[in-house]
């Protein structure tokens, strides 16, 4: 059901309906408007998935998957992300600086064109693999653990900020 409450209709329907005053044209206005932000949300995932094929030569598993993956919705995505951020840095404490940590490596992509060139010039600022041996030799003069690079967490958070920006 959409329109309003309205099953589908083809557009003649829908000129009867407003001529008939039972839908006033802002309101069949704004279901086209939200109908179209719908299909172009579908057509960017698609050509994001699809870019990716291309471009890194997926194979037909790795390609489900990511197909499976771009179709999660925004709480399923924040889960699947929870989840890896808990396996890879489980065990690594609770306290305020690591929530800090958890929130810097988990991505919010604004929606402002600009903001993601921003975002994007800061996160290959700080994608520095010298960061990650300064950590590791923090960790040996301190007697802390060893702990894991996040060279591969960033690298992905830049390309996958890089993907936005290219749109």
């Amino acid at each position: 059901m959409s329109w309003l409450g309205h099953a589908p209709q083809p557009s003649h329907l829908l000129v009867r309906l407003v001529v008939g005053r039972e839908l006033s044209l802002p309101e069949v206005a704004a279901a086209h408007a939200e109908a179209l932000a719908v299909r172009i949300r579908v057509l960017r995932l698609r050509h994001a998935v699809l870019t990716a094929v291309a471009e890194r030569g997926l194979t037909v598993e790795e390609t489900d998957l990511m197909h499976k993956l771009a179709q999660l919705s925004e709480d399923e995505r924040r889960r699947l992300i929870g989840d890896f951020l808990e396996s890879a840095f489980g065990g690594l404490g609770t306290g305020s600086a690591f929530a800090g940590i958890r929130r810097s490596v988990t991505l919010e992509l604004p929606d402002d064109a600009e903001l993601r060139r921003l975002l994007l010039a800061r996160l290959e600022s700080v994608n520095d693999p010298r960061r990650d041996r300064y950590v590791q030799l923090l960790a040996v003069i301190n007697g802390w653990p060893a702990p894991q690079g996040l060279t591969p967490v960033l690298d992905w958070a830049v390309e996958a900020v890089r993907v936005r920006v290219e749109r």
